[in-house]
């Protein structure tokens, strides 16, 4: 990747990071203080930065872009020691590739409330490996990339909250904790309150997204940012955790539901309840939400 185009998306990225990341933590002190606190806000000087990054990456794309002669045009000779930019497919394919994560932070910048604290760990390559291989044209595309992203900060937070209560059970002889907050005093500085208050203390062991579990001691709540599309990190006594994601099989099942419909129909649904007979029980509560998050488009400024 050309390494201004790289600095200009990392610069644009680390930027909507930090002030989402920010803007989220400042809100939940609020919330916190006033439970009438509403949805997320960024700052009009935070988005005047984040939008010249991403203008500047903009202009960095065109640069490659300008770089072809027109047919008509005699080639200009260059001085062969200085580099130059060229048109080429691979170019097209990595304008289109950040175009997507542009259009990715833009919506998250449109919907700050879902994100959360972990995510301030992302990195720029996250962004890029999240719309590697996918489209992201309907708010089902946009909340599922935002979702695998959540997963991967986690992911990244895990180790620490995991020591962190491996300590706590050593120093208690095994015995759990009242609440998680008790995890705090442990935590060494590797998170905060507004990290760990979003993961409660689960006796039974058991979780809907794994009925048969029974080890599953310390979870997320199920106060999910996004109900639809979400995953939720668990601890076990044992030092183990993982992951559960609830969004990994939807998409791909209401899809395969629509494209039978429309094969045996020759149209596309007139609602939910026509695809019922053709997705497994476990999709049905939610079905008509999933199938207007698959088929809705996002219309971005």
């Amino acid at each position: 990747m050309n390494t201004r185009i790289k600095l200009s998306f990392a610069i644009a990225v680390c930027l909507l990071v930090a002030t989402v990341a920010t803007s989220l933590h400042l809100a939940q002190k609020a919330h916190a203080l006033d439970r009438q606190a509403d949805a997320l806000q960024v700052s009009d000087l935070e988005q005047k930065k984040v939008v010249e990054a991403i203008e500047q990456l903009r202009a960095e794309i065109a640069l490659v872009e300008s770089q072809e002669p027109e047919p008509d045009e005699e080639p200009q000779t260059q001085d062969s020691s200085q580099p130059t930019l060229q048109s080429t497919p691979e170019n097209s394919v990595l304008g289109d590739w950040l175009k997507r994560v542009e259009r990715l932070s833009d919506f998250l910048r449109a919907n700050p409330s879902l994100a959360i604290p972990e995510m301030g760990n992302l990195t720029p390559n996250d962004w890029l490996d999240v719309t590697k291989f996918r489209s992201i044209e309907t708010d089902a595309d946009f909340r599922i990339a935002l979702a695998k992203l959540r997963q991967i900060a986690k992911m990244r937070q895990a180790e620490a909250i995991q020591h962190a209560f491996a300590q706590y059970l050593k120093d208690s002889d095994g015995e759990l904790p009242a609440d998680s907050s008790e995890l705090l005093a442990y935590s060494n500085g590797a998170f905060d309150q507004t990290i760990i208050e979003r993961y409660q203390i689960n006796p039974s062991g058991k979780i809907p997204e794994s009925p048969h579990a029974s080890t599953l001691i310390l979870v997320e709540t199920d106060e999910f940012v996004d109900p639809l599309w979400n995953s939720r990190l668990t601890f076990r006594k044992d030092g183990i955790y993982g992951v559960h994601p609830s969004h990994e099989y939807k998409q791909s099942r209401i899809q395969d539901a629509l494209q039978r419909f429309e094969t045996e129909h020759g149209r596309a649904p007139l609602n939910s309840a026509e695809l019922e007979s053709l997705v497994s029980e476990e999709y049905r509560t939610n079905l008509s939400e999933l199938l207007e998050s698959i088929t809705s488009p996002v219309e971005l400024p």
